[in-house]
């Protein structure tokens, strides 16, 4: 978040400051940086991710994130709430999670490019 505080995690990475600069410098990029996607998008692909991974505390920054963009409360009570382009990910973000060294890397690279495109038109 941008409201002058360092969470938690920041604090615990600043034990390896060289990480903690770029770990900073790709989330700042991820969720506030220039491209294609709503902020609030992109922060609940965040939460996909991480709640995948069972992540809590990550989940509860992101879902800080996620309304302080403007995303709508309903969509963090289930993917279902979310709009369809979004609930398309679920496939993409388990195969990222869970199984990506299983596919051949134009099957993935051919996935996200047609969903990364379905997303930005709005």
């Amino acid at each position: 978040m941008n409201d002058a505080r360092v969470s938690h995690m920041v604090q615990v990475m600043g034990f390896h400051p060289k990480y903690t600069v770029h770990w900073v410098q790709t989330h700042h990029d991820l969720l506030r940086g220039n491209g294609p996607l709503p902020r609030e998008y992109r922060a609940y692909i965040g939460i996909m991710a991480s709640a995948r991974h069972h992540c809590l505390y990550t989940v509860n920054l992101l879902e800080q994130e996620f309304l302080c963009f403007g995303g709508k409360a309903e969509w963090l009570e289930g993917v279902h709430n979310a709009p369809r382009k979004l609930q398309n990910l679920v496939t993409v973000n388990n195969i990222l999670c869970h199984r990506l060294g299983s596919l051949p890397p134009n099957t993935l690279r051919v996935c996200c490019v047609a969903v990364i495109r379905g997303l930005a038109r709005n």
